[in-house]
């Protein structure tokens, strides 16, 4: 959630100010490699001297002192009329496309986590549903929308899917 709301910050930052945008874009992500380093780094060490569960009660501190600024709105965010709200929601329901893209996503993502947590089905035949989620969700996007919009989507879809992650055997062994 906090990742949503820094990214949607900064992104409306950027609009007001485009020529800040290098520099804003290298405080974010300088940030986020910090932490990605700090949290990798230490996780091996907290994991030895307490147990793995021990990793998750260290993330409560840094989570609660995200509520304080959160609440206070250091974001900025604008309080909406209930007609701007209003207006707002005509907004997105008109926009059938995206709503269906929305549908067909979450549609296939409970797929998928069905299929891991309650299915007994084996590796191959999860690969496979995995496969036609792929296929439906890669389609379904490049029907939907524009073609320059569409098909960079589907790029960056099938590149996580052939993205080959290390991280969780990082976590556990390192």
């Amino acid at each position: 959630v906090i990742d949503l709301l820094t990214e949607a910050r900064y992104t409306e930052a950027m609009r007001d100010d485009p020529l800040r945008f290098p520099d804003l874009m290298t405080f974010v992500w300088v940030g986020i490699f910090a932490g990605l380093i700090i949290s990798t780094a230490s996780s091996g060490f907290i994991i030895d001297a307490y147990g793995p569960y021990a990793v998750a009660y260290f993330m409560i501190l840094p989570g609660v002192l995200v509520l304080y600024p959160t609440a206070r709105n250091y974001m900025n965010d604008k309080c909406m009329t209930s007609a701007e709200i209003s207006a707002l929601r005509e907004q997105i329901f008109a926009q059938k496309e995206i709503l269906w893209l929305v549908i067909i996503t979450s549609v296939g993502a409970l797929i998928l986590a069905c299929v891991v947590f309650f299915g007994s089905l084996t590796i191959l035949q999860n690969y496979y549903v995995a496969l036609v989620v792929l296929a439906v969700v890669s389609a379904s996007f490049y029907l939907l929308c524009r073609p320059e919009i569409g098909g960079v989507n589907v790029f960056f879809l099938l590149q996580g899917a052939c993205l080959l992650s290390i991280e969780g055997a990082m976590f556990y062994f390192f």
